[in-house]
């Protein structure tokens, strides 16, 4: 059973409707996981040099922009950014992309993508 999700940005296009109600929880409790997410700055040396490794191997490979799946309130993704790395977020909540870092590169109509990977992967 599929729905068709709403929202000026979507063309018709369908969903396996338990996606509904994950967009749906994901949007709740959006504010609070914003708050509890660590930022990378947070992070132990070991991760945030990874991240900046990785951010330094993709712009060195001139590879990107990278795809942020599941970015949440998109605070690896202003990171990487902020690392000189192209890089957007994209997330299946639409209010997750609204509780980040304004600089976060990421949108709300990219959501209609990550319904669609979820689609493809439940097949």
């Amino acid at each position: 059973m599929t729905a068709t999700a709403d929202g000026p940005w979507d063309p018709g296009v369908s969903e396996p409707s338990y996606l509904a109600a994950v967009r749906e929880s994901y949007d709740t409790v959006a504010d609070a996981y914003a708050e509890q997410v660590p930022r990378p700055a947070d992070l132990d040396p070991l991760a945030r040099a990874l991240l900046g490794m990785f951010a330094e191997t993709v712009r060195e490979a001139g590879l990107g922009p990278l795809a942020d799946l599941g970015c949440g309130p998109g605070y690896v993704t202003a990171h990487l950014a902020a690392l000189g790395t192209p890089v957007f977020g994209i997330d299946l909540s639409p209010r997750n992309g609204r509780t980040g870092p304004s600089s976060t590169p990421s949108s709300t109509a990219p959501s209609l993508l990550a319904r669609k990977l979820a689609s493809v992967q439940a097949e």
